[in-house]
């Protein structure tokens, strides 16, 4: 339905996230996702090698190896936006941990403030494909 000019209804856009490349390959495994908080300030990434693991019941089925969230490298602080977009480089020792799954699927949580309080989730989650290659 239109708006007609009575009470303002605001249309707010879901938080994005967008690998800078869709495949990654041992030649060079760096993951780099561009960053779109919809206008929040702060946000955090997350991967996962199953897509289940993003659930918060499943957090005892967490380990280095299938789960990272970024605040375990920012002393648990959340990252900044600068007009609510950034990029994000996952660390290579993450790539290390995560390297024998097949996929890296990833998620954003977009905030307002430097709490963790009331976030808002880039949906779908997505994922990319993680190539071995042989030397």
């Amino acid at each position: 339905m239109p708006w007609t000019g009575g009470e303002m209804v605001t249309v707010t856009r879901a938080p994005r996230i967008v690998p800078k490349r869709r495949r990654i390959d041992g030649r060079d495994p760096g993951l780099v996702f561009w960053i779109d908080t919809a206008g929040h300030g702060y946000y955090r990434v997350l991967l996962a090698t199953e897509p289940g693991l993003f659930d918060p019941g499943a957090a005892a089925n967490r380990t280095p190896a299938t789960f990272f969230d970024s605040t375990e490298i920012s002393g648990g602080s959340l990252f900044t936006a600068s007009n609510g977009e950034s990029q994000y480089a996952v660390p290579r020792e993450v790539m290390r941990r995560m390297r024998p799954a097949r996929t890296i699927h990833y998620a954003l949580i977009a905030y307002d403030g430097p709490t963790a309080t009331n976030g808002v989730m880039s949906m779908p989650v997505a994922a990319v494909q993680l190539l071995t290659t042989k030397r």
